[in-house]
């Protein structure tokens, strides 16, 4: 990884990407919406549910897209912080990760996770402490390792 890899840049990247989803969420639910009201969603019979179905489209719509802006106000507050090899990971911590000695994987520990970005050529995955892995990552250091599901991991960086 080096320390070339910009971690405000990626920050930036990763905020961008939820924006967008939100985007397209709050458009998939008004058409959703526009769909259940409009005339040919119009029930012909009592079985015809077109109308119905589509009013739970939109509402299920709405609620993903109110809970990608509390992921987006949650992130707007973070604070990006520098670690090195003797500060334990917390919140804004970059990891390479050496997975069974083999591949490389790289994680950004955010309090919002599930937004996989590319930065710099390099396939970045967020990850909250909820998460397993975040959870064993949570306070260790550069050089230490763990196992999980018979996956050796050795934490390689930490930015």
């Amino acid at each position: 990884m080096g320390t070339s890899m910009n971690k405000t840049d990626l920050f930036a990247k990763v905020l961008s990407k939820l924006e967008s989803n939100l985007a397209l969420l709050v458009e998939s639910a008004f058409a959703a919406k526009e769909a259940s009201t409009n005339e040919e969603s119009k029930a012909e019979n009592k079985y015809d549910t077109r109308g119905l179905e589509a009013s739970y489209l939109a509402a299920g719509q709405a609620q993903r897209a109110q809970k990608h802006q509390e992921q987006i106000y949650i992130l707007k507050k973070v604070v990006i912080k520098t670690f090195d090899s003797e500060t334990p990971i917390g919140v804004s911590a970059l990891v390479e990760l050496r997975v069974n000695e083999a591949n490389s994987k790289f994680v950004f520990l955010l309090p919002v996770g599930g937004v996989d970005v590319e930065h710099e050529k390099v396939k970045v995955q967020t990850l909250t402490f909820d998460a397993p892995l975040g959870q064993q990552l949570l306070g260790m250091k550069q050089g230490e390792s763990f196992e999980i599901n018979k996956n050796l991991y050795e934490i390689i960086q930490v930015t």
